[in-house]
């Protein structure tokens, strides 16, 4: 018996990239992928803001609202008068001189209405009953 090598053949594996061999480009499909994530991306943040944004603006309306009907009322409560004096048939508040705006509060009866003016354009108004 012969101790004699046995001779296998010897595979080497051959590097992917390397210096000389040609890159590999990265397919078409990939890049329209990755284009279309960041559209929906793009989407879906300009929604969210714009829902954020309309949100913040009617609670700003609302509040605005609020606070000139919480004036009005206070106009209407200001100008009571006691039934035993004569009760005059329109007070106005004036608010701002350099843009005329103003509250006219109007008597007629038991019926009040105060109206927030600016020059001849009315920009609110409140109707109350006094019983």
């Amino acid at each position: 018996m012969s101790a004699q090598p046995t001779l296998r053949p010897t595979t080497t594996l051959t590097p992917r990239s390397g210096p000389g061999l040609p890159k590999r480009r990265p397919s078409k499909r990939a890049g329209a992928a990755f284009l279309m994530v960041i559209f929906v991306t793009a989407l879906i943040v300009m929604a969210f803001t714009q829902t954020a944004l309309r949100s913040v603006i009617s609670e700003r309306v609302a509040e605005q609202q609020r606070q000139t009907t919480r004036q009005l009322e206070t106009a209407i409560e200001c100008t009571h008068v006691s039934t035993g004096t004569k009760r005059p048939y329109k007070i106005i508040l004036p608010l701002d001189t350099g843009s005329d705006e103003r509250i006219e509060v109007t008597r007629d009866g038991n019926t009040i209405t105060a109206r927030w003016m600016t020059g001849n354009h009315q920009r609110d108004s409140l109707t109350r009953t006094k019983p």
